[in-house]
């Protein structure tokens, strides 16, 4: 959408954003699951 409407440029810039916002997204769901690991370990 923000590729469509021309919200943010150059588009180099929202490519660094983009960038940035896929690898926190990875930081997250490796914490996520590192905590799931760690709680099952727990109730075993």
């Amino acid at each position: 959408m923000i590729v469509k409407a021309n919200l943010i440029k150059p588009m180099s810039k929202l490519e660094s954003m983009i960038n940035e916002n896929n690898e926190l997204i990875s930081i997250f769901v490796t914490s996520v699951k590192t905590a799931k690991q760690k709680e099952d370990k727990k109730t075993s």
